[in-house]
């Protein structure tokens, strides 16, 4: 059975006001109920069958990734290794993944990852920038000859 689609039919004197916004006025495209004609045949589609998950099969996982574990392991790192080094790498790694997850090109699971070897990062950066001020500050007592040792 054919079916045919719905026409459109231009009822005169009808128009758009289009005057008021300097174009020329248009005609209104109405539907002709006399030319709809309702489907009296629906196709049917079977579901597709059902298959159950297996975990061979490959789906995407939603694991942190590379770059948030370099990012966590460089902020542990700035801790027991190489202090300035390592939280400057976590830092740098932190904001290049949580820019990653922003705009969709890497898993969300890594954000939590990404952030914490970034502020493990950014805590030892403070406690390197405070030590050096420290250091600064009794060096240059001892030189005024204000502080010893």
């Amino acid at each position: 059975m054919k079916v045919r689609a719905l026409s459109v039919k231009v009822v005169p004197g009808v128009y758009f006001n289009d005057r008021a916004h300097g174009r020329r006025p248009r005609r209104i495209p109405q539907l002709s109920p006399a030319r709809c004609y309702p489907m009296t045949h629906t196709p049917h589609h079977s579901p597709p069958p059902h298959r159950p998950h297996h975990p061979s099969q490959s789906m995407p996982e939603n694991k942190p990734s590379q770059m948030a574990w370099a990012a966590l392991f460089c902020g542990v790192g700035a801790w027991t290794l190489l202090p300035a080094v390592a939280a400057i790498a976590a830092v740098i790694c932190g904001h290049i993944e949580r820019g990653h997850i922003r705009r969709g090109e890497s898993p969300s699971a890594g954000l939590t990852v990404a952030t914490v070897g970034m502020i493990l990062g950014y805590i030892q950066l403070g406690l390197v920038a405070l030590g050096i001020f420290a250091m600064v500050v009794i060096f240059g007592l001892m030189a005024l000859g204000i502080a010893v040792l």
